[in-house]
């Protein structure tokens, strides 16, 4: 009885990071019109959510919990405290008290999700299944992706992408871009030709995908952590060559039928100083500056940027046509999740999420420095490669803010990542390379 539990436990798990990956199923899938519940219930934007909770529930009934202390929280626990502490100073002097008390408390339950996660991952979860799920729903999400590009014609740019959770394409580019770097080196890695090709069909309908959605930042990410990636395999160029040139055999038809879009990324990027979306994103950060001058200690408040930016500061930048103030309590950010960190807890807040980070990145040199071959290596630069595709993304936008549409599986997708990565690279002195 145990074992037909947890093995339904298991199950609902790779299920449920299916579908935090791919943004659900489809509501309307095979040219179905009609509402039709099974359809519904496959694309409610909460199922994934509910999945996961299920299978922990099922985990714990059958003892799971409490038999060892996970890595990732042991290893984390003292920078974790700090910044939760900073949370709390934040809401103490808060501006907007109402809002920044229910963000507390969402952080809270998002901490407490995350650590059950990351006991259940390390004592459950087969590694190489997980990656399968994931690899499957990175083709998933791409050619889902490439179909509604492709069909609403690529000659025109485009701002919300016909998914059900993913809608927006920034969004959909964060998630191929955080993935790119592991699934890159599942390549080289596998050990079977057929996982080889898996991994690679991943990889490149990622990077079309993110190419069709003509996101510049993060088609200027994908560029980045592919060229880390290649430089670290610069003498194993053989093995990834392959790649290189099956992406270029396929984007010369895409930037050929795509007319004046590609010419419209390229120039955009170079001319920035130019282009409507950058200068309103300098607007927003001056306005963000002033209310950190006012506030920077402490911060305006955990979770109170998009009440307090129009209640105090009455911003003018949240405009599109006739509609204003459109992402009042709904999620309007900085554009920057520094900027936005740094107006929402202050001095002290990014004072804590700094000790983080630095203890972060002298980890995983730590685990660099006593990795024993190739393979500990890759699994450690992929890490690396995917922090800083986050950096890069981060500088023009804050998907992970309260309230911003989708930002709880955001951060879940990200904290995923690291927890794979953190606990991986942690465990390398300790039990095989092929177990987390």
């Amino acid at each position: 009885m145990v074992c037909r539990v947890k093995k339904l436990s298991r199950f609902l798990f790779y299920f449920g990071i299916f579908l935090m990956v791919t943004g659900d199923l489809p509501r309307y899938p095979f040219g179905v019109k009609e509402k039709h519940f099974i359809f519904l219930l496959f694309s409610w934007p909460r199922l994934y959510l509910f999945v996961l909770g299920l299978s922990i529930l099922l985990w714990i009934f059958c003892g799971g919990i409490g038999k060892s202390r996970p890595r990732f929280l042991s290893s984390w626990q003292k920078p974790l405290c700090f910044l939760f502490a900073a949370f709390v100073c934040s809401v103490l002097g808060s501006t907007a008290p109402g809002q920044s008390g229910q963000a507390l408390f969402i952080y809270g339950s998002f901490f407490f999700f995350m650590a059950l996660l990351t006991q259940y991952i390390e004592s459950e979860v087969d590694i190489k299944i997980l990656w399968a799920v994931i690899g499957s729903a990175l083709i998933y999400l791409s050619a889902r992706t490439i179909s509604w590009r492709v069909s609403e014609g690529l000659f025109k740019g485009t701002y919300h992408v016909g998914n059900n959770s993913w809608l927006g394409k920034l969004q959909i580019s964060w998630v191929f871009n955080f993935f790119a770097p592991f699934i890159f080196f599942r390549v080289l890695e596998s050990d079977t030709l057929k996982f080889r090709w898996f991994y690679g069909l991943a990889w490149l309908l990622s990077a079309l995908a993110v190419w069709l959605l003509f996101a510049r930042t993060g088609i200027l990410t994908f560029i980045v952590t592919a060229l880390g990636a290649a430089f670290l395999m610069r003498r194993g160029w053989r093995r990834w060559l392959p790649l290189a040139v099956i992406l270029g055999a396929l984007l010369l038809p895409a930037v050929r039928y795509s007319g004046d879009m590609s010419g419209y990324v390229f120039w955009s990027t170079v001319r920035l100083d130019e282009e409507a979306g950058v200068l309103r994103r300098f607007a927003i950060w001056k306005e963000s500056w002033t209310m950190f001058k006012d506030h920077p200690l402490l911060g305006i408040g955990l979770g109170a940027y998009d009440d307090v930016a129009y209640s105090i500061y009455h911003t003018l930048q949240d405009r599109s046509g006739s509609t204003i103030n459109w992402y009042y309590r709904n999620g309007w950010h900085a554009h920057n999740y520094f900027v936005h960190n740094l107006v929402e807890i202050g001095l002290l807040g990014m004072a804590a999420w700094s000790y983080f980070w630095f203890l972060f990145f002298s980890r995983l040199l730590q685990s660099w420095k006593r990795a024993r071959g190739e393979l500990e290596k890759q699994h450690i630069f992929s890490v690396f490669l995917c922090v800083t595709a986050f950096f890069i993304l981060a500088q023009t936008e804050n998907l992970m803010s309260l309230r911003v549409h989708e930002s709880f599986r955001m951060n879940a997708v990200f904290w995923l990542l690291l927890i794979l990565g953190v606990s991986r690279a942690s465990s390398f002195d300790l039990v095989d390379a092929d177990k987390v």
